[in-house]
């Protein structure tokens, strides 16, 4: 006679009550989301009494990647539809109530429109699209800003997660296109916080700490010293040594230190 024992190496567990086969989930401090059916995400709120829904909704293409920021409350998926790969983010998906359907509306990063948000209902799910030049193959978000990173065949894109103030005063969230690193391995998955990206292919795992640097003379100072006659004989410092660094070593990947628009290929 044979006997098989479960073997749990927790304090307890818990069961989630979805209706279908999950395929993918990620989760947040308190909140988990299970995609079943391809295009099905169920929210629900962890507790330690259980697992209580928070709501429902369905996405645009069949979710392979996702991922949640608590800063912003936004999702970010990878969605395959029509055998293309996109990008995609849901804003305010609390609104979508778990009984009953909600209106949802769909733009375009970095197109926040004025008037269609007058009179919105607060319950409006938005679908923001993002573009790229490049499939997208693994996301990721910074737990302390918010800002969304996106991993092609052999670059890494970033979004700055920011808020738009319409009119009427209420706040909009968008995303803006700050930084491409360019590197020489195919990524397999990309991972970013606080300053520090990790790129893992499939032999190696590549680290890169980013550092914004500083400008030694910005246009409003530049029109300071020529206001000030003292000013005329200080002679100028060399090049920063931040700069320097960041350009000695780096042959396997580009860095864009400020926002550019790239033409060709590269862009949107």
């Amino acid at each position: 006679m044979v006997r098989v024992y479960n073997c749990h190496p927790f304090a307890s567990q818990l069961i989630v009550p979805v209706q279908q086969e999950p395929s993918t989930f990620c989760c947040g401090r308190d909140t988990l989301f299970v995609v079943s059916a391809g295009c099905k995400i169920e929210a629900f709120n962890i507790t330690e009494s259980g697992c209580q829904p928070i709501c429902t909704f369905v996405t645009l293409g069949e979710v392979q990647k996702i991922t949640f920021s608590e800063i912003g409350d936004y999702l970010a998926t990878v969605e395959e539809k029509g055998k293309v790969l996109s990008l995609r983010v849901y804003l305010n998906w609390r609104g979508c109530q778990a009984r009953g359907k909600s209106r949802v509306g769909i733009r375009m990063v970095g197109h926040v429109l004025q008037a269609p948000f007058k009179g919105t209902p607060k319950d409006q799910m938005e679908i923001v699209e993002v573009p790229l030049s490049e499939p997208p193959l693994s996301i990721s978000c910074c737990p302390t800003k918010g800002d969304l990173v996106v991993g092609c065949h052999n670059k890494v894109v970033f979004f700055r997660l920011k808020e738009e103030r319409l009119d009427g005063g209420s706040l909009v969230l968008d995303f803006e296109r700050f930084l491409i690193v360019h590197v020489s391995l195919n990524l397999l998955e990309v991972a970013f916080c606080n300053g520090c990206l990790a790129l893992i292919a499939e032999l190696e795992v590549l680290v890169l700490k980013l550092e914004r640097t500083q400008q030694v003379e910005s246009k409003n100072q530049q029109q300071i010293l020529q206001e000030v006659p003292g000013n005329k004989g200080i002679e100028k410092k060399g090049s920063d040594p931040m700069e320097a660094s960041l350009s000695q070593g780096q042959d396997e990947f580009v860095l864009f230190q400020s926002p550019l628009e790239l033409v060709g290929e590269d862009t949107w």
